[in-house]
């Protein structure tokens, strides 16, 4: 009975190498991102008008984007608004006109 033959035990050396990889993967990865920030650093550092320029010219697009939905949604607002405000008074009149409530002006 027993020996299945491929199946990976917490404590086999297929498993032990699994996670090393995963370690040394991870370990590459944070090293990678060390190395990218000390060059970002480095180069806003010696370059601060070049470095201040390339961000702005990534972010100006985003910027513009989020300044068109947010007035979109400004307008999207207003017209609800109106609407809300349009179905009020639509409703009071309505019912003024059949004598249910008396207008205070």
């Amino acid at each position: 009975m027993g020996d299945s033959g491929g199946d990976n035990i917490s404590g086999s050396p297929e498993t032990v190498a699994g996670n090393q990889t995963d370690m040394d993967y991870q370990t590459q990865l944070k090293e990678t991102a060390r190395v990218w920030l000390r060059y970002v650093i480095e180069w806003a550092a010696t370059d601060p008008y070049g470095f201040v320029c390339s961000i702005l010219i990534c972010f100006a697009p985003l910027m513009l984007i989020s300044a068109l939905l947010s007035w979109k949604m400004l307008k999207s607002l207003e017209n609800n608004d109106k609407k809300g405000k349009r179905k009020a008074k639509k409703d009071s009149n309505i019912a003024r006109s059949r004598g249910r409530t008396k207008k205070t002006d």
